[in-house]
């Protein structure tokens, strides 16, 4: 059997242990309090950080809670591209993959949002349900994804931007052209 079974193993295991309680969902608030203050930017303020960060985020919709507020989980990323900028690891020295579960349009088109957005964008990938990243990734590039393309889209989505556009429309943003000359640039001048 193919490996990634044992991925979803593994994965199924883990988030059976999570504990839902059904009153709010504070994803930019523990996002930055469990994991980026203290595994990404405090490390890489004090010039320690061991390698670039990917972080997976798993969720079901759209953060809830009174601390989530105005985008709180873009303010969240901002606020960790704008610290990295400052440190000798750059911005790019964490990425984001955001996977959605389940079918709900308002989250997705929410999420997506993030995947768009001008200011971190390019630190970002939304993979959704794989039904809808299929006709997504179908209408860009008119590939078929298949399970196992759906897991590399998932895993490399957020650090190779072939990936991360290729269920985006064909007419990529600026931020992502952008985005990618930088990362280009940088890597000519190693």
């Amino acid at each position: 059997l193919f490996p990634y079974t044992t991925l979803f193993r593994s994965a199924d295991q883990l988030t059976s242990r999570c504990a839902y309680d059904g009153r709010s969902t504070p994803m930019g608030s523990s996002l930055e309090s469990k994991i980026l203050e203290p595994l990404v930017l405090q490390p890489a303020q004090q010039g320690r950080l061991a390698k670039p960060a990917l972080v997976l985020v798993i969720t079901d919709g759209r953060p809830t809670g009174s601390g989530e507020a105005n985008q709180k989980i873009v303010r969240v990323l901002q606020h960790a591209k704008r610290t990295l900028a400052a440190t000798r690891y750059g911005e790019d020295a964490i990425s984001f993959q955001i996977a959605a579960v389940g079918n709900d349009r308002e989250a997705q088109e929410w999420l997506d949002s993030i995947d768009n957005d001008p200011d971190v964008g390019d630190l970002v990938d939304v993979c959704s349900d794989i039904q809808v990243e299929s006709r997504q990734v179908k209408a860009s590039t008119g590939v078929e994804l298949t399970q196992e393309l759906y897991c590399l889209k998932l895993l490399l989505g957020p650090i190779d931007t072939s990936y991360d556009a290729s269920d985006e429309n064909e007419k990529i943003s600026s931020w992502n052209r952008s985005a990618k000359r930088r990362r280009e640039k940088k890597a000519q001048a190693k």
